[in-house]
């Protein structure tokens, strides 16, 4: 498994089994993960699941981008690096 110590990613449809599971990979190799889904109940669970303190949740729809910049452009910063994007969802 890479080490992505440091580095951050950000997962969309992450309250789905597959987003579910790169989440889970990518906090296993160190990343922080910023967990995307428009599902924020289903968010909580995999939250409550992981319980990962690199794990940052943002409950937001894809197709509102200003929601999307409001969620995103506070994590990129605190973090010092731009976000790796995965979009496991068609």
């Amino acid at each position: 498994m890479p080490d992505f110590t440091g580095r951050n990613v950000m997962i969309t449809g992450a309250a789905g089994g597959i987003g579910q599971g790169l989440c889970a990979h990518f906090l296993a190799s160190g990343a922080t993960v910023l967990a995307i889904d428009v599902d924020a109940d289903a968010l909580s669970a995999l939250a409550a699941g992981l319980a990962a303190p690199g794990l940052h949740l943002a409950p937001v729809d894809l197709t509102d981008s200003a929601a999307l910049a409001q969620a995103v452009d506070p994590f990129a910063p605190a973090h010092r690096h731009v976000p790796l994007p995965i979009h496991p969802t068609p």
